[in-house]
């Protein structure tokens, strides 16, 4: 029924003992229905019962969003394909690579007829940079970030109307450039409140993590989401990709890009995968797919652990070192635990950081690298990380 399909939470004691649900609302909003019925319709309309309901604010109790200015950027039509948004003046520079030429390297890309992309410029557009003052101010309210995210969707659709192939979204920028969308953790293990990079305790990295919500970006590629009990899931339609962190490594990525032609990579003839514990399974899936999709010449190299050998047996970061910093794979598996910058290796013990990587000698140049790994995507953004305590860049997002 559809009474069922909307529960959010309930209580069932035995007998006459007193109920209670707590639940949060998180980012869903509307009205919320309180329904109070007998055990297998059991009722006395001689007992009265009595019903509290409280409100608690939270972190966001003393939030009120403002009313913000129209939107400047009108959505063009011109047959694009993809739409390229960027607030290039916000962001950080490195390696003498200025925000000016990083918007000019976004425009080749635009350009490039297997792209026939649009470029926006969110930092022109008042009701976006309203909203995302409004968010920085109530850093401590992921809703707030949710509301400046959602403007920024708002872009995309006006955009999406116009042009009804658009079939690509690129975000330039970490999370405080554009940000993520949030949503509630509902993992009973390991939730993400427990993740602790760790970050500033007044950014907005603080407050998503320690309120154990999740990142996503496919709402700005969605039309549609569905709530489903204390959640929202985008319906995805749109392919949505992200360059992070700095000038420089955002230029990096749209130069690999536009050394291929069309827009393919070449065929890949060798492949890396690695992994342990509870993860072998899956991992020998993969390998198992890539040797029966890749030419029959192909390279494989593989690090995989059963799941039942104790760590002291298992591999150890200088068994991966050379098959990862040291030899060229154009697919690359990476299963394990990780962080942001550190990946763990199968001894539980020894480690391999991201600085290594982005250090080796090996040319990594449009290798696909894809990972089961909790945070291995993880960008942490350089201005909320702790000095001296947070691990200095690149994170895993930046050196890849």
């Amino acid at each position: 029924s559809a009474q069922l399909q909307a529960l959010v939470g309930f209580s069932a004691q035995d007998g006459t003992a007193n109920e209670h649900v707590a639940i949060g609302t998180w980012n869903n909003t509307g009205e919320y229905y309180i329904r109070v019925s007998g055990r297998n319709g059991a009722f006395d309309n001689q007992q009265p019962f009595q019903l509290d309901v409280t409100r608690l604010g939270g972190s966001c109790g003393n939030f009120v969003p403002a009313t913000l200015p129209p939107s400047s950027i009108p959505a063009s039509s011109g047959n694009y394909k993809t739409i390229i948004l960027h607030d290039a003046a916000r962001m950080e520079a490195e390696n003498g690579v200025t925000d000016d030429q990083l918007v000019l390297r976004l425009q080749t890309l635009a350009q490039r007829p297997d792209v026939g992309g649009v470029l926006v410029n969110l930092g022109e557009d008042a009701r976006i940079n309203a909203a995302r003052q409004q968010a920085e101010t109530y850093a401590n309210c992921p809703y707030a970030t949710n509301l400046w995210a959602y403007e920024v969707r708002d872009i995309i659709q006006r955009y999406w109307d116009n042009n009804r192939q658009l079939a690509y979204v690129v975000l330039v920028g970490n999370d405080s450039i554009i940000p993520f969308f949030r949503y509630p953790d509902s993992a009973p293990v390991s939730p993400e409140s427990d993740f602790e990079p760790p970050v500033l305790d007044d950014s907005i990295s603080e407050a998503n993590l320690r309120l154990n919500y999740v990142l996503s970006q496919d709402a700005y590629g969605s039309r549609r989401e569905i709530s489903l009990q204390n959640r929202l899931l985008p319906i995805p339609n749109l392919a949505v990709g992200r360059l992070v962190e700095t000038t420089a490594e955002a230029m990096n990525t749209i130069n690999a890009y536009l050394s291929t032609s069309a827009g393919v990579v070449n065929t890949p003839t060798s492949a890396l995968v690695t992994s342990y514990g509870y993860l072998e399974d899956g991992s020998r899936a993969v390998l198992e797919e890539l040797q029966n999709g890749l030419p029959s010449n192909s390279n494989f190299s593989q690090l995989i652990e059963q799941y039942d050998v104790p760590p002291e047996a298992s591999w150890s970061a200088d068994d991966l070192r050379p098959l990862l910093l040291n030899q060229r794979h154009d697919l690359i598996y990476l299963a394990g635990h990780f962080n942001p910058s550190r990946l763990l290796a199968a001894d539980y013990s020894s480690t391999i950081s991201a600085t290594e990587l982005k250090n080796a000698s090996v040319d990594f140049t449009n290798a696909i690298v894809y990972s089961s790994g909790c945070h291995s995507g993880y960008n942490i953004v350089n201005d909320h990380a702790v000095p001296q305590v947070t691990d200095a860049p690149p994170d895993w997002a930046q050196a890849f």
